[in-house]
Protein backbone atom coordinates (compact mmCIF):
# COMPACT_ATOMS: atom_id res chain seq x y z
CA UNK A 1 0.00 0.00 0.00
CA UNK A 2 1.42 3.69 -0.98
CA UNK A 3 2.06 6.07 1.83
CA UNK A 4 -0.54 8.01 0.16
CA UNK A 5 -3.60 5.45 0.36
CA UNK A 6 -2.31 4.52 3.95
CA UNK A 7 -2.62 8.67 4.84
CA UNK A 8 -6.16 8.43 3.04
CA UNK A 9 -7.18 5.36 4.64
CA UNK A 10 -5.92 6.84 8.44
CA UNK A 11 -7.72 10.34 7.72
CA UNK A 12 -10.99 7.79 6.75
CA UNK A 13 -10.31 5.50 10.05
CA UNK A 14 -9.72 8.97 12.43
CA UNK A 15 -12.89 10.51 11.30
CA UNK A 16 -14.71 7.35 11.64
CA UNK A 17 -13.54 7.25 15.10
CA UNK A 18 -14.49 10.79 15.75
CA UNK A 19 -17.68 10.48 14.59
CA UNK A 20 -18.70 7.05 16.60
CA UNK A 21 -17.09 9.21 19.46
CA UNK A 22 -19.80 12.07 18.97
CA UNK A 23 -22.32 9.15 18.67
CA UNK A 24 -21.20 7.59 21.89
CA UNK A 25 -21.05 10.97 23.57
CA UNK A 26 -24.75 11.68 22.57
CA UNK A 27 -25.71 8.33 24.07
CA UNK A 28 -24.02 9.13 27.26
CA UNK A 29 -25.55 12.81 27.14
CA UNK A 30 -29.07 11.06 26.68
CA UNK A 31 -28.37 8.65 29.42
CA UNK A 32 -27.31 10.82 31.95
CA UNK A 33 -30.75 13.00 31.22
CA UNK A 34 -33.48 9.46 31.41
CA UNK A 35 -31.16 8.98 35.00
CA UNK A 36 -31.64 12.25 36.07
CA UNK A 37 -35.51 12.41 35.05
CA UNK A 38 -35.75 8.86 36.90
CA UNK A 39 -33.85 10.35 39.79
CA UNK A 40 -36.12 13.43 39.55
CA UNK A 41 -39.55 11.14 39.89
CA UNK A 42 -38.62 8.66 42.09
CA UNK A 43 -37.99 11.80 44.51
CA UNK A 44 -41.19 13.27 43.80
CA UNK A 45 -43.21 10.12 43.85
CA UNK A 46 -41.57 9.63 47.57
CA UNK A 47 -43.37 12.56 48.11
CA UNK A 48 -40.31 14.84 48.56
CA UNK A 49 -39.38 18.21 47.73
CA UNK A 50 -37.05 19.06 45.27
CA UNK A 51 -34.90 21.18 47.23
CA UNK A 52 -31.56 20.59 48.97
CA UNK A 53 -30.25 16.90 48.98
CA UNK A 54 -32.63 16.26 45.92
CA UNK A 55 -31.39 18.17 43.84
CA UNK A 56 -27.79 18.03 44.52
CA UNK A 57 -28.57 14.22 43.99
CA UNK A 58 -29.87 15.22 41.14
CA UNK A 59 -27.14 17.57 40.17
CA UNK A 60 -24.25 15.30 40.67
CA UNK A 61 -25.98 13.12 38.17
CA UNK A 62 -25.92 15.78 35.62
CA UNK A 63 -22.10 16.57 36.34
CA UNK A 64 -20.99 13.23 36.33
CA UNK A 65 -22.57 12.32 33.64
CA UNK A 66 -21.35 15.70 31.85
CA UNK A 67 -17.78 14.11 33.05
CA UNK A 68 -18.15 10.88 31.26
CA UNK A 69 -19.39 12.75 28.05
CA UNK A 70 -16.22 15.20 27.85
CA UNK A 71 -14.11 11.74 28.26
CA UNK A 72 -15.79 9.71 25.87
CA UNK A 73 -15.23 12.63 23.51
CA UNK A 74 -11.61 13.53 24.86
CA UNK A 75 -10.80 9.57 23.67
CA UNK A 76 -12.31 9.59 20.79
CA UNK A 77 -9.69 12.75 19.94
CA UNK A 78 -6.54 11.25 21.17
CA UNK A 79 -7.52 7.65 19.37
CA UNK A 80 -7.96 9.99 16.48
CA UNK A 81 -4.27 12.13 17.04
CA UNK A 82 -2.87 8.81 17.39
CA UNK A 83 -4.05 7.32 14.07
CA UNK A 84 -3.14 10.20 12.65
CA UNK A 85 0.31 10.30 14.02
CA UNK A 86 1.05 6.91 13.34
CA UNK A 87 0.36 7.78 9.68
CA UNK A 88 2.72 10.35 9.57
CA UNK A 89 5.43 7.93 11.03
CA UNK A 90 4.84 5.58 8.91
CA UNK A 91 4.78 7.96 5.20
CA UNK A 92 8.11 9.38 6.95
CA UNK A 93 9.71 5.99 7.47
CA UNK A 94 8.74 5.32 4.29
CA UNK A 95 10.25 8.32 2.67
CA UNK A 96 13.47 7.64 5.05
CA UNK A 97 13.74 3.91 3.31
CA UNK A 98 12.77 5.45 -0.27
CA UNK A 99 15.81 7.98 0.32
CA UNK A 100 18.17 4.95 1.97
CA UNK A 101 17.21 3.26 -1.63
CA UNK A 102 18.20 6.10 -3.57
CA UNK A 103 21.25 6.71 -1.98
CA UNK A 104 22.40 2.79 -2.42
CA UNK A 105 21.92 3.41 -6.11
CA UNK A 106 17.85 2.89 -6.70
CA UNK A 107 17.83 6.00 -7.33
CA UNK A 108 15.13 9.01 -7.49
CA UNK A 109 16.26 10.22 -10.93
CA UNK A 110 18.75 12.44 -9.45
CA UNK A 111 15.88 14.68 -7.65
CA UNK A 112 14.89 14.77 -3.72
CA UNK A 113 11.53 14.55 -4.68
CA UNK A 114 11.63 11.71 -6.65
CA UNK A 115 8.65 10.44 -8.81
CA UNK A 116 8.50 7.03 -7.14
CA UNK A 117 4.91 6.56 -5.05
CA UNK A 118 6.79 7.11 -1.89
CA UNK A 119 8.81 10.29 -2.57
CA UNK A 120 8.24 13.14 -0.91
CA UNK A 121 6.20 14.73 -3.29
CA UNK A 122 4.08 11.69 -2.90
CA UNK A 123 3.25 11.67 0.54
CA UNK A 124 3.88 15.88 1.52
CA UNK A 125 2.02 17.35 -1.81
CA UNK A 126 5.22 18.78 -3.29
CA UNK A 127 8.67 18.23 -4.48
CA UNK A 128 11.54 19.09 -2.42
CA UNK A 129 13.02 20.31 -5.96
CA UNK A 130 16.91 19.59 -4.56
CA UNK A 131 19.28 17.85 -6.41
CA UNK A 132 21.47 15.03 -4.15
CA UNK A 133 24.65 16.08 -4.10
CA UNK A 134 27.52 14.05 -3.36
CA UNK A 135 29.15 13.65 0.10
CA UNK A 136 32.32 14.22 -1.58
CA UNK A 137 31.05 17.68 -2.86
CA UNK A 138 33.05 20.64 -4.25
CA UNK A 139 30.43 22.99 -3.20
CA UNK A 140 31.20 25.36 -0.28
CA UNK A 141 28.19 24.41 1.62
CA UNK A 142 28.85 20.66 0.89
CA UNK A 143 26.23 18.17 0.42
CA UNK A 144 24.11 20.52 2.66
CA UNK A 145 22.32 22.93 -0.14
CA UNK A 146 19.36 25.03 0.84
CA UNK A 147 15.73 23.17 0.01
CA UNK A 148 14.73 26.66 -1.56
CA UNK A 149 11.31 26.51 0.43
Amino acid sequence: MSARSQAKTAKAEARQVVAQGALDAANQAKATRIKAARIKSSFLQSGLELEGTPIAAINDTFTTGLADTNQIVSNANMRSRNIMQTAKSAAIGSLVSSIGMAAMGGGFGGSAGGTGSSGFSSIFGKSAGQQVGSIFSSSPTGPYQPLGF
